[in-house]
């Protein structure tokens, strides 16, 4: 028995999914396994339904598992369309009738699950980029735990989906040098799921630096606004990228593509 990172309290730790389960499903094969890809390993081996480490207890998986189960169908009717996404011809879709808040804890989550990684296994250093710092870890950990509504100024969220000439790309997860980037006086942590990339301003409330009039801008807001992001806008790790187009990473994503 060690101790769960989300409650702190001693206990049988589960093999807990960094990136939720269904994250993976574009990019898994019939065997549920993908290829993870790093710029700063030459390691390449597929892996069985997700990256998984020992990191919370039965209980607190069921928690996150909780706020998964709206992003998952918030994220795939995104992508693939429903009466609660409204688009429109200027590649801006308005969503609505979702539970934002449990969205937005779910998201927190993430990062929260990736800042926490280095500090207990070392090894996955790809993950370093996520780092939040020790009082952030905590903020969000804290409101991960809390069971009433987090306000939507309270590291708030934007939503952008990346296409290639105007088709969905919902197989990219974590493919671009995301992490911390700057604007004013926030912090900004990004991640991509499902194709779609969520930027978090990390503040505690945004609203001292950008006041609540930009409300329309966040989800939870009063719009919820998901903008189109053409992929070639989108800036790419060159080392990544070249090992995307390696021969042997083309070998074995054919591989894959042969048994999904």
């Amino acid at each position: 028995m060690t101790k769960c990172a989300l409650c702190l309290q001693e206990s049988q730790l589960a093999k807990s999914h960094i990136i939720p389960k269904f994250a993976y499903e574009p990019v898994q094969d019939g065997k549920k396994r993908s290829l993870p890809l790093s710029p700063n390993s030459d390691k390449l081996a597929f892996v069985q339904s997700g990256i998984k480490t020992e990191l919370l207890c039965h209980q607190c998986e069921e928690i996150l598992s909780n706020y998964e189960k709206e992003l998952s169908t918030f994220l795939k009717e995104v992508q693939n369309g429903s009466d609660r996404i409204i688009s429109f011809t200027d590649g801006i879709a308005l969503a609505s009738k979702f539970n934002f808040d449990k969205i937005h804890k779910a998201i927190l989550s993430i990062i929260w699950r990736l800042s926490v990684i280095p500090s207990s296994n070392n090894k996955n250093s790809f993950f370093e980029r996520y780092y939040l710092g020790e009082k952030n870890q905590e903020i969000i950990r804290n409101v991960i735990l809390k069971d009433s509504t987090l306000p939507f100024y309270s590291f708030p969220i934007t939503a952008d989906k990346i296409t290639t000439n105007g088709e969905k790309r919902s197989d990219l997860i974590l493919c671009f040098p995301y992490g911390k980037s700057l604007l004013g006086n926030a912090y900004i942590q990004s991640i991509c799921l499902y194709g779609v990339i969520f930027n978090i301003y990390m503040k505690e409330d945004i609203t001292p630096f950008f006041g609540k009039d930009k409300e329309i801008l966040y989800l939870g807001g009063s719009f919820n606004p998901i903008q189109e992001q053409e992929l070639s806008s989108v800036k790419i790790d060159i080392n990544l990228l070249e090992k995307i187009r390696s021969a042997k990473v083309v070998k074995k994503m054919a591989i894959l593509k042969k048994n999904q």
